[in-house]
């Protein structure tokens, strides 16, 4: 899935709330984990334990203690460069690099404009990103609590990309899958209201139905790959509404999806869903580019490592 982790820090607690998933994906795949500051331009010699670099290299070390308290291997990378771009570039020097960042909720606190830069290394990197958001009153260096990896789905190959990486973490971390699908408000309006009957309601109940069997159908196969809890759930409304609905009554989940690659292939516009979901949702948000021609769970499993 992944060979090293990535977390840029600007020295905020904000920007800190990413370090406890940090430590729980790198305790379960057991790789290396890159603490990424940058640093603006300084006149200051970079070996000045005085200078501006100095400092930022003391609070990189002490954000690597608890890391290594919990056994894994951490390094310190420093950059001159804006940071969604040393991110992007950082990322993308290394194939099979897991990003985790944290962004603004309401306050938007933090040296960085940090949505922004959460966006821009979105739209630019090729690497799987991890969105977190505190929420209001949560406090820096509690363990994060995952149950459930939540997997939206729209019945479409792309969406289904991110089934592999979702089922490969629910195995290493011992976390349950739960396939979402999400219909039109009216479909549960035609079902829910009596004075809705004949064709509408019809159609409401095939549309339903449907879902269901294909996301049951899907739950089977996940559960064939080593899972050890798979099921899925409906929700009601726009797409990226549903979702953050969703993952809001469940916590301790994450909500792992695919974001649209050049084919757009998907039935949902997954970039706009996906932008949507990462500026609201509570949960945290594993987003993956989509690859075209990369076969779905369908198509022969997961890979196994």
């Amino acid at each position: 899935m992944f060979d090293r982790i990535l977390v840029p820090l600007d020295g905020s607690p904000l920007a800190e709330h990413a370090l406890p998933y940090a430590r729980i994906l790198g305790s379960a795949f057991q790789v290396p984990v890159r603490l990424l500051a940058c640093v603006p331009a300084t006149p200051l010699d970079a070996t000045d334990a005085g200078g501006v670099h100095g400092l930022v290299r003391d609070y990189l070390g002490r954000m690597c203690v608890p890391l290594r308290e919990a056994g894994l291997e951490v390094a310190t990378l420093l950059s001159g460069d804006d940071a969604a771009d040393a991110i992007v570039a950082e990322a993308d020097r290394q194939p099979r690099t897991q990003v985790i960042m944290s962004t603004h909720g309401r306050t938007g606190i933090g040296r960085w404009a940090l949505g922004s830069v959460t966006e821009r290394v979105l739209q630019a990197s090729r690497s799987p990103l991890l969105v977190v958001r505190p929420g209001d009153g949560e406090r820096q260096g509690e363990p994060a609590a995952l149950t459930k990896i939540i997997v939206p789905l729209d019945g479409s190959a792309t969406a289904e990309q991110a089934l592999t990486p979702a089922i490969l973490l629910a195995r290493k971390a011992g976390l349950g899958v739960r396939l979402l699908g999400v219909l039109p408000a009216e479909v549960a309006a035609y079902l829910q209201d009596a004075s809705f009957s004949g064709a509408w309601r019809d159609v409401a109940e095939e549309v339903e139905g449907m879902s269901v069997q294909y996301l049951q159908g899907v739950a089977e196969r996940v559960c064939t790959q080593g899972v050890a809890g798979a099921d899925h759930a409906l929700a009601y409304g726009t797409p990226a509404e549903g979702i953050v609905a969703f993952a809001q009554a469940l916590p301790g989940s994450l909500v792992a999806m695919t974001t649209h690659g050049r084919s757009r292939a998907s039935r949902w516009a997954m970039g706009s869903v996906a932008a949507r979901v990462v500026r609201h949702c509570p949960q945290p948000v594993l987003l993956l580019r989509a690859r075209d021609g990369d076969a779905d769970l369908r198509d022969g499993g997961v890979e196994m490592r």
